[in-house]
C-alpha cells in the first residue's frame, strides 16, 4: 500500500534503477482502441511514425508487452445497419497484424500465452469486443468469437443494447435485460471475462452479481474523485474488488479532469447545434461520444479532434489518484491500467505515448507501492484475472 500519497508525480525522466525494474515488468494495458487507426486511417502499426499512442515499435521501447486490442463498433455502424460486419473487420485487422508480424506479436488466448510471449520477447494482442451492439440476440456467434480468440466482452459502450444499458444513454431495462442475464451466463461458460466499463449502474451492479466469475472494469477511474457517470462508484468498486475482479483506470481525461470535461461540454454544445441528427444525443451523453458523432465520416477529423482543440490536459499525478484511491479502498492487488488510447488522440504532458511507461512506473514507486505491488498494477493482476476466469 503507499504510504506516501501526496508524492509528485515523475516528469518521465526515470532512473535506471527503474528503467531495470519496469522493462523486466510484465505490462499489459487492458483497453486500447489502436487497431481502428489502421483499420479507418491506414496508419502503419509496425512503424514508429505512426501517429497515435502506440504501434508495435513503440510497444517494444516502452515495454507494453501486451495490450487489449478492442473491437468496438460505434454508433455509425449501428445505424447504417453494418455492426456485425464492421465488427470482424475489426477482428480480423487485430489478427492480421498479428500473422503479418508474427516475429514481433502474437495473439495471446491466455495468462500462460501472454507469459511465454515475454520470456520470449514478443508483444502479445489479446481480443476484446467493447460492447454487444453487434452480438445482440445472437448469443450462438459467442463461440465462434471465443474460438477466434476473443476473451473479454463489455456489455455496453455508448449507447443501450439489447444485453444492457449504457452509462451514456437512456435504460431502456432497468440494467442488464433477460438476454443480458442469458448472456452473463453463456460468457461464463465459455470463460470470456465480463467487462463492465460503459454499462449504467444498474447494468453494472446486477452484472456483478449475475457473474459467476469476477469481473473487469476494463478502462474506468472513480467516481469519488470525478463525478462522471462513466466512472465507478466506491461501492462498485468494493463490489468487483470482493469477487475477485480488478479495475483499470483510465487516462482519458473527459473523465479525470474536471477542467477538460467542462471545457470539452462546451466545445460539444457549440457542435450540438449543427448537427443533423442532434435530437438522438441524450443528455447524459459524454462530450466525446457528440464530438465524435458530429463528425460523421471524416476520421481523420474524428480521431485528432482533441488534439487540434488544445483543450487543458490532467497530469500524470491526476491519474495517480485514482490509482491510490482504489488502493485505498481494496488494495493494489485489484487494479490494472487501461489508459483508452486510440480512437481520439490525447497527449497526456510527459506521458503521450507508450514509450513514456517508465514514468507511470515511477510515478507508483514513488507515491510508496512496493515494487511487487507495482508489478501487479502493471500486469500480474490482469493476468491473474485472465488465470482465474480462463483458465491456461
Amino acid at each position: 500500500m503507499p504510504a506516501e500519497n501526496d508524492a509528485p508525480a515523475t516528469d518521465g525522466s526515470a532512473s535506471q534503477s527503474v528503467l531495470d525494474f519496469h522493462h523486466g515488468a510484465i505490462i499489459v494495458d487492458t483497453h486500447v482502441d489502436t487497431i481502428l487507426r489502421q483499420l479507418d486511417l491506414a496508419h502503419d502499426l509496425t512503424s514508429s511514425n505512426s501517429p497515435g499512442y502506440m504501434d508495435l515499435p513503440r510497444m517494444k521501447r516502452g515495454n507494453l508487452t501486451a495490450a487489449f486490442f478492442a473491437c468496438c463498433v460505434d454508433y455509425n455502424n449501428i445505424k447504417r445497419g453494418t455492426a456485425r460486419l464492421r465488427q470482424q473487420q475489426i477482428i480480423d485487422a487485430v489478427l492480421n497484424l498479428c500473422a503479418r508480424n508474427e516475429s514481433i506479436i502474437e495473439l495471446a488466448r491466455s495468462a500462460a500465452d501472454v507469459r511465454r510471449l515475454a520470456a520470449a520477447g514478443k508483444l502479445a494482442a489479446v481480443l476484446t469486443i467493447e460492447g454487444a451492439q453487434a452480438i445482440e440476440s445472437n448469443l450462438d456467434s459467442l463461440q465462434s468469437l471465443w474460438d477466434q480468440g476473443v476473451r473479454s466482452i463489455a456489455l455496453a459502450h455508448f449507447t443501450t443494447n439489447g444485453w444492457a444499458d449504457s452509462s451514456a444513454d437512456l435504460e431502456r431495462h432497468g440494467g442488464l435485460s433477460s438476454l443480458g442475464r442469458a448472456a452473463i451466463a453463456e460468457l461464463n461458460r465459455l470463460r470470456i471475462i465480463i467487462d463492465v466499463s460503459h454499462a449504467s449502474d444498474r447494468a453494472t451492479d446486477q452484472a456483478i452479481d449475475a457473474s459467476s466469475a469476477p469481473v473487469i472494469a476494463s478502462h474506468s477511474s472513480v467516481r469519488a474523485l470525478h463525478d462522471h457517470p462513466r466512472n465507478l462508484t466506491d461501492g462498485q468498486i468494493r463490489a468487483i474488488a470482493a469477487r475477485g475482479g480488478v479495475i483499470g483506470p483510465t487516462l482519458f481525461p473527459e473523465y479525470i479532469y474536471p477542467a477538460f470535461q467542462i471545457a470539452m461540454e462546451e466545445h460539444a454544445a457549440a457542435v450540438l447545434k449543427d448537427m443533423a441528427d442532434r435530437d438522438s444525443v441524450q443528455e447524459n451523453t459524454p462530450a466525446i461520444a457528440t464530438v465524435m458523432r458530429s463528425y460523421g465520416g471524416d476520421m481523420h477529423g474524428k480521431y485528432d479532434s482533441l488534439v487540434t482543440r488544445r483543450l487543458p490536459m490532467p497530469s500524470l499525478d491526476v491519474f495517480m489518484q485514482h490509482i491510490v484511491h482504489i488502493a485505498e479502498l481494496v488494495g493494489p492487488q485489484h487494479i490494472c491500467i487501461g489508459t483508452d488510447h486510440g480512437a481520439v488522440r490525447f497527449d497526456i504532458p510527459h506521458f503521450e505515448d507508450c514509450t513514456k511507461l517508465p514514468a507511470l512506473t515511477e510515478a507508483l514507486l514513488a507515491k510508496g507501492f512496493s515494487k511487487p505491488e507495482v508489478a501487479g498494477i502493471l500486469g500480474g493482476n490482469v493476468l491473474r484475472l485472465m488465470e482465474e476466469v480462463i483458465g491456461e
